[in-house]
């Protein structure tokens, strides 16, 4: 509380905080932990960053939020996020690396508030990227699950064909630790898996992101079980997810009669997303689910012959913070490389890099399974640690 007190009026990770409860005893026994504010914690609102859900208390905790209490883990308070977790710039969260720099989103302050030392870990949504773009930009680990690995009831979601319960962490060994103690599932892989590599020279744009992932690439290839892949995704697959995941944000704004009677309540960004899925035509929406389907099946079939596949989280480092005014082409270029585990319904583990460069990226280790994407994650990083101690 008192890091919190000091530290988050510059960064601005939190927007409520509340004095911690006594622990209970449990695995996770006196372990706080922070939760975006798309997920309800009892006798705190729930208000997504907007004024339109009001600041009524929430009467019970989201079951993600509960387990965790039962493990004896302190929710300290609500972090901030886009409005209604959309898009991925556009909180006043800024990243504790660089105060004149974005976090990303839409998880924004559940990732400063970690890479900050206010809490050891929290709670995040994961759609399209909003665990994993955040955590790479401030140099943390995160999780994005596959759909339903943690429960979603008590979540202001965005698209429930992508939507996600994630974590970020100081560490993928942290990471381990929390999918343990709330699955019981044990954090083993493969002996020797065999991975595949991201192969696609074109996606960076800095410095900083080539030099990160050229050290990936070096701890890569001391394993001769690597192989590179051509990942093209067709066109066709990111003009469905943006139809379905605007779609399904579309009627659950219409369901609480938001949208189109209160317009005005929402931010230009947001209100330009919805007025574009409200002109969708119902066969569009359909050929969208039908893509969708097509998608999967092509982001699953890279693991055919493939366990894990490693891949950039971000295509450079944070922007600045005076820059990250929202648009549809800034998302676009920021989702590029986070959308495959999103198509394919993989577990994604961002693995922090800061190693060459003044300011982090990341790597994603994308599996079929959490336990498989932690277990890798968790050797990768330890690797990756080793061999840039060996070379700085």
């Amino acid at each position: 509380m008192r890091r919190i007190a000091e530290l988050d009026p510059e960064v601005g990770a939190f927007v409520e905080v509340k004095p911690p409860d006594i622990a209970a005893a449990g695995r996770l026994g006196g372990v706080p932990f922070a939760v975006k504010d798309t997920i309800d914690v009892r006798g705190m609102a729930t208000r997504a960053g907007s004024a339109l859900p009001g600041t009524a208390p929430a009467a019970a905790d989201a079951p993600v939020v509960a387990d965790l209490r039962a493990l004896g883990a302190i929710p300290i308070g609500k972090t901030s996020t886009t409005e209604f977790a959309s898009g991925v710039h556009g909180t006043p969260t800024r990243n504790p690396w660089d105060l004149g720099r974005s976090v990303g989103g839409s998880s924004a302050g559940s990732a400063a508030a970690v890479a900050a030392g206010m809490v050891p870990f929290a709670l995040g949504t994961d759609t399209a990227g909003s665990v994993r773009i955040p955590a790479a930009w401030c140099g943390i680990a995160a999780l994005r699950p596959r759909r339903g690995r943690l429960p979603t009831e008590g979540v202001f979601g965005a698209s429930p064909s992508f939507d996600s319960v994630g974590a970020m962490a100081r560490s993928v060994r942290d990471l381990a630790v929390l999918w343990e103690a709330l699955t019981g599932e044990a954090v083993v892989g493969a002996a020797r898996p065999r991975v595949g590599v991201w192969n696609d020279a074109g996606w960076q744009e800095s410095d900083a992101a080539r030099a990160e992932w050229d050290l990936a690439l070096e701890a890569l290839d001391a394993d001769a079980r690597v192989s590179r892949l051509a990942l093209h995704p067709e066109p066709e697959y990111e003009r469905a997810r943006v139809v379905v995941t605007l779609a399904e944000m579309l009627g659950e704004h219409r369901r609480r009669g938001w949208f189109p009677a209160r317009a005005g309540d929402y931010g230009p960004d947001l209100r330009r997303q919805l007025d574009w899925a409200a002109a969708r035509s119902a066969d569009e929406v359909r050929a969208g689910y039908a893509a969708l389907a097509r998608a999967e099946d092509w982001a699953r079939g890279a693991f055919e012959e493939v366990d894990v596949v490693v891949m950039p989280t971000v295509r450079t480092e944070a922007p600045a913070f005076e820059a990250t005014s929202a648009t549809g082409e800034q998302s676009r270029r920021a989702l590029f490389l986070t959308t495959f585990a999103s198509l394919g319904d993989l577990a994604a583990v961002n693995v922090a890099c800061r190693y060459r460069s003044p300011l982090p990226t990341g790597v994603q280790v994308v599996a079929p399974t959490e336990r498989d994407a932690l277990a890798f994650a968790l050797a990768f990083e330890s690797t990756l640690a080793a061999l840039a101690r060996a070379t700085d």
